[in-house]
């Protein structure tokens, strides 16, 4: 398929200013930067999906930037007992795939995904078994993409950490939980039917790119118009004004 480059460089979504005392997630913060960095417009594609990637769950969700609306989502379950955990997974990802050019015509050159981070290390209640598979998962849905010619806006993803600081903002709370944002998602977007949390954790990277980017790609884009607008304005008056001269000189 050629060379598949990066379309944006990593990106993490929390300010500074959300860090309230110096601690190892603000120097991490500092590290890897504060904002989206891309290339192209997120305008430019018909939906974007989201990918919460995990060793046996992942969830899936499409969202279609014309409506605004999350219009398809889907838990990716792999067989406990399967032979090859990270083969299942890529039919399941390629049968998601068929399944949304199909359903909503959501082909491979109209679609942008976003994902979640791999994680730096092992945390929490992680252990070095389930890691090591999850970095599989990663694997496994990267080279699908690359393979397949799918634009990914970052391969190196969004980390949790920035999704808590943006939503303790949006929220305006000390703290967040997968249920708070959970909640908070299923009312601005009015889900009504069932969603699980790794599937509101798919929608959320969505949620977070579209308005930390596509809204100010939209503001640009308004103001570039109105510049055109002005230039136009005052090219018509510059051109009444030789008329006027040149009317001046026959006299």
């Amino acid at each position: 398929m050629g060379n598949r480059k990066d379309l944006y460089k990593d990106i993490i979504i929390k300010p500074l200013s959300a860090f309230s005392e110096e601690t190892e997630e603000k120097k991490e913060a500092e590290c890897r930067g504060i904002e989206f960095v891309g290339k192209r417009n997120i305008a430019d594609y018909r939906y974007i999906i989201g990918v919460d990637l995990a060793s046996k769950k992942t969830g899936m969700c499409l969202f279609e930037l014309e409506t605004r609306k999350p219009v398809y989502h889907t838990p990716l379950i792999v067989k406990d007992k399967h032979k090859l955990p990270s083969g299942e997974l890529e039919e399941l990802i390629d049968e998601f795939f068929n399944y949304i050019e199909k359903k909503f015509g959501a082909s491979k050159d109209k679609v942008c995904l976003i994902k979640e981070a791999m994680p730096l290390q092992a945390q929490g209640a992680s252990t070095i078994k389930t890691f090591i598979a999850l970095a599989r998962s990663h694997a496994v849905l990267d080279n699908y993409c690359y393979v397949n010619g799918i634009d990914v806006y970052s391969w190196t993803g969004v980390y949790p950490v920035s999704c808590r600081a943006y939503y303790k903002k949006i929220l305006q709370v000390d703290k967040t939980s997968k249920e708070d944002i959970a909640k908070y998602l299923k009312e601005k977007y009015h889900l009504y039917e069932d969603w699980t949390l790794d599937e509101t954790d798919a929608l959320s990277l969505i949620d977070i790119l579209v308005n930390q980017k596509y809204n100010k790609e939209l503001k640009q884009k308004v103001a570039e118009l109105k510049l055109h607008c002005s230039q136009l304005e005052k090219s018509a008056a510059r051109n009444k004004a030789r008329a006027q001269y040149i009317q001046m000189q026959r006299w």
